[in-house]
């Protein structure tokens, strides 16, 4: 079995790898990025297994993933090959993982369809959430940070706290009437 790669990511796509760690909190995604992290800290296939504790398939597949250098094209025309070796529990092993070209376009079209169908949904939430007065800006902040917590592929952005005087009942005020305060967000979502 030749040794493990090593060191075949740069210092950028690290960092990249590092950051989109913290931010994600989608499990398998945070899987992922660890076995190829791994793998670029020299660690072998049985190795990362046990530390993940996922299946050798898994670390087989994430690993030739991320080096799309190991991929080489098939003579089936919009399929690409690649294979990768592994030992785990003491058993020799080979891996040939298949990609089709077509497979992944038509999984990004259904995530970007996804994506599109979750953003409506939050837009319409978001509206409700700005139309909500709240007694005091606390409360306004505080229901900003549970909806943002909510949110997974998205992000509040530019939340603010605005206050809103307005008068019990409609017509004109009487002199002595003192207006109501209450606070309202005001954010955007974005992806």
């Amino acid at each position: 079995m030749p040794p493990p790669a090593k060191n075949f990511l740069t210092t950028e796509q690290i960092t990249q790898l590092h950051l989109a760690l913290k931010e994600n909190e989608l499990a398998h995604v945070r899987e992922r990025i660890l076995i190829i992290l791994l793998q670029n800290d020299g660690k072998t296939h049985q190795e990362i297994s046990k530390f993940l504790g996922c299946s050798p398939r898994t670390v087989a597949y994430w690993c030739t993933h991320g080096d799309p250098d190991k991929f080489i094209n098939s003579k089936l025309q919009g399929y690409r090959l690649a294979q990768t070796n592994s030992n785990f529990g003491g058993t020799e092993q080979r891996w040939v993982i298949v990609e089709s070209v077509a497979r992944q376009q038509s999984d990004i079209k259904q995530l970007y369809t996804q994506l599109d169908k979750l953003e409506s949904v939050l837009e319409k939430q978001l509206v409700q959430l700005r139309r909500q007065d709240f007694q005091c800006e606390s409360d306004a902040m505080q229901a900003a940070q549970r909806f943002s917590k909510k949110l997974k592929y998205h992000c509040l952005e530019a939340a603010e706290v605005v206050q809103q005087t307005h008068h019990p009942k409609p017509g004109r005020p009487r002199k002595d009437t003192t207006p109501c305060v209450n606070y309202q967000i005001r954010a955007n979502e974005r992806a």
